[in-house]
């Protein structure tokens, strides 16, 4: 997941406290918030799993023992799940002898209870440095958004999900043009990004020095096209950034997801930027 790209009104790294013990929590929140941080705070697995999607954090503080989804099972999945490759995973415990079990489910660290609050300052202070420099190898270091290599381990995730849930998912690829500064193609494409106004859950990556690739869950390839309009629309015939070509292609038509976008993309270029959407139907 990458961590830098949740709220652009956030200011200053994410930390996500999951505990059972509320007093505990409204401790570690003030002393986090203090020290500088933004914290969002869960008291189960569960609800923390909700809010690791929902709210990116750099560094996750999770409780050992607790209730629905214990600190264990909850590193399990996260380490698990290519989304959270950057996030920094630290266990806390009473349980002195948890520690090998909490590190070989993948926590980064883990502390023992009571907490000492400058030494977990000073290892919150270590993951989110940690957090930051593995969000710098998985992205496209002059946009911030997820590197191709990176995004398609990420569209793997999603292709098994949707085969297993029957849900919909699209993909979306866009090559531009610009007749300004080449340097000034990764500003554009964030502020066309933006615009777009994509859902926490939508995937966006830079698929080549010109091109954008856009993963959609729970979406068909006709409510997909909407997003390519939209694009068009945002930029305008003015703007030095301009759509090439555009395709939009979902699950349903093929599992070879990635082939039949760029072949669709082929396509567009050959027939002056018409969107292609799933087995080349032009809109």
């Amino acid at each position: 997941m990458d961590t830098d790209q949740y709220n652009p009104n956030d200011h200053g790294p994410r930390v996500l406290v999951i505990d059972d013990d509320e007093v505990l929590t409204q401790y570690l929140e003030l002393i986090l918030e203090a020290a500088g941080y933004v914290v969002k705070i869960a008291h189960d697995g569960e609800d923390g799993l909700k809010l690791a999607e929902e709210f990116s954090p750099h560094l996750i503080l999770v409780d050992f023992m607790m209730p629905v989804i214990d600190g264990l099972t909850f590193c399990k999945i996260l380490s698990s799940n290519p989304r959270y490759s950057t996030t920094y995973l630290v266990i806390l415990s009473a349980k002195s002898d948890g520690q090998i079990e909490g590190l070989d489910v993948g926590a980064d660290d883990y502390l023992l209870k009571p907490i000492n609050s400058e030494l977990l300052l000073a290892h919150v202070r270590k993951g989110i440095r940690v957090a930051k420099r593995r969000n710098y190898e998985y992205t496209d270091p002059e946009t911030r958004l997820w590197s191709r290599s990176f995004f398609q381990s990420l569209l793997e995730i999603e292709v098994y999900r949707a085969k297993r849930y029957r849900s919909e998912l699209s993909l979306i690829l866009m090559k531009f043009t610009s007749s300004g500064e080449a340097d000034k193609l990764p500003s554009q494409f964030l502020n066309l990004i933006e615009g777009l106004n994509l859902r926490q859950a939508d995937m966006i990556c830079r698929w080549a020095d010109d091109e954008l690739a856009i993963a959609l869950p729970h979406t068909s390839a006709i409510a997909g096209s909407i997003i390519v309009t939209r694009s068009t629309q945002l930029l305008g015939p003015e703007n030095p950034l301009q759509l090439a070509g555009k395709t939009c292609v979902d699950l349903d038509y093929s599992l070879e997801i990635i082939a039949i976008a760029e072949g669709n993309l082929f396509g567009s270029l050959q027939q002056n930027g018409s969107l292609m959407v799933n087995g080349g139907e032009q809109i």
